[in-house]
């Protein structure tokens, strides 16, 4: 009985040393996150083409074109949003976004995300499902076609039953992997990753340094 009560002892002094060492490890996450990327990384010379898929939200003139190779189970993607929305709202038509899906492998409930946001984009609510997404984390662990389909309902998607039988026919599945295929043949590897009118960056955009250098950027288009 004694030795039964100092293995119980035991495990639950292990127990107690992994939860803390999770606790801590969340916390350095949190405190530190991924250095912000200046805009001006990686130049990649033929940088257009990788703007022609995707989803797309200002015009092809603009002078300054953002690619963004994102996830929407990445909690960096995620604080990366509301940047992108402000630069959006500050320059108008002057900026082009364009978001390409990039599910990491460990985010079990991102690929599922992105087929979705493909569906909705079938019924023109791609931005709208989009930023739901990142707008709110309850989805995470639950991508079932019940939760999907209260989301794509959330964002205006009309036919809900042709959303949902979108999500059982993978019709989603090629738009994804097309964007896999470019982020890769890019060498992206994280997220969130920047493609900032042929300049890669990688990690968060931060919206008042970019503006302190857009007017560089768009002088500098052709």
């Amino acid at each position: 009985m004694e030795r039964a009560t100092d293995v119980a002892t035991l495990a639950a002094a292990l127990a107690a040393v992994v939860v803390a060492g999770v606790v801590v490890y969340r916390a350095a996450i949190d405190a530190n996150p991924p250095p912000a990327s200046p805009v001006g990384g990686t130049a990649v010379t033929d940088w257009e083409q990788y703007a022609d898929g995707g989803h797309r939200a200002g015009p092809e003139t603009a002078p300054v074109t953002i690619i963004e190779f994102g996830d929407y189970q990445c909690p960096f993607c995620r604080a990366a949003e509301p940047h992108l929305q402000a630069i959006r709202t500050r320059y108008g038509d002057e900026v082009a976004l364009v978001y390409r899906h990039f599910p990491l492998p460990g985010h079990s409930s991102a690929f599922p995300a992105a087929r979705a946001a493909e569906c909705a984009g079938k019924q023109a609510r791609f931005w709208e499902f989009h930023g739901l997404l990142y707008a709110t984390e309850s989805w995470i662990g639950d991508t079932s076609r019940a939760r999907l389909a209260e989301l794509a309902e959330r964002a205006g998607v009309a036919r809900v039953e042709e959303f949902v039988r979108c999500l059982d026919g993978a019709e989603g599945d090629d738009a994804v992997d097309a964007d896999i295929a470019a982020a890769r043949s890019l060498g992206i590897t994280g997220t969130p990753t920047f493609l900032v009118n042929g300049q890669l960056n990688v990690g968060p955009l931060d919206s008042l340094r970019f503006f302190a250098v857009f007017d560089e950027l768009r002088e500098d288009r052709p």
